[in-house]
């Protein structure tokens, strides 16, 4: 519930007609939200430079390493980018974050702290699992890595031997 504030932004412009992905619902489901929600819960929507910090502190918690395509993933504004570059500049001259440059030259920023954890860990290989999202959304393997994953999935082509249906 501590996040519920930073979804007003998008549930007004559903609610207003302004989002192109919905339609106008129902009236009724509207006044849920309005029921249901305890009671001292902030629902001040968040000016532009609040939204771009829950932003980064999310993608930061969740990913550790990102990009700034990967900050302002399906974000639009002009003021939110401007918002977001302060944050991040703001971050990089406090030392929570580090800029590196991936292999393919592209700017890519990582958690400080989980980056002095992962130099003092041994290494170790893990397997990732090819419904992981760092696997389906393969910007994030090939930005920082240069790893490109290829899955196949249907019939194989090779002909198999043995027995086979009529």
């Amino acid at each position: 519930m501590r996040d519920y504030r930073f979804a007003l932004p998008r549930m007004s412009s559903i609610r207003t007609g302004e989002s192109r992905y919905f339609c106008n619902g129902d009236p009724c489901l509207m006044k849920v939200a309005e029921r249901c929600l305890p009671d001292g819960l902030d629902l001040s929507i968040p000016d532009d430079h609040e939204y771009a910090v829950h932003l980064f502190e999310t993608t930061l918690r969740a990913h550790g390493v990102f990009t700034a395509t990967q900050l302002l993933h399906l974000r639009s504004g002009k003021a939110l980018r401007t918002a977001m570059r302060e944050v991040v500049h703001d971050r990089i001259t406090a030392g929570s974050i580090q800029l590196l440059k991936g292999l393919n030259g592209m700017d890519v920023y990582v958690d400080s702290a989980a980056l002095e954890s992962a130099a003092a860990s041994r290494a170790a290989v893990t397997i990732l699992s090819p419904f992981d999202n760092l696997v389906i959304h393969r910007d994030r393997l090939s930005a920082p890595f240069g790893f490109a994953l290829r899955q196949r999935a249907g019939r194989s082509r090779v002909p198999q031997q043995g027995w086979r249906r009529p």
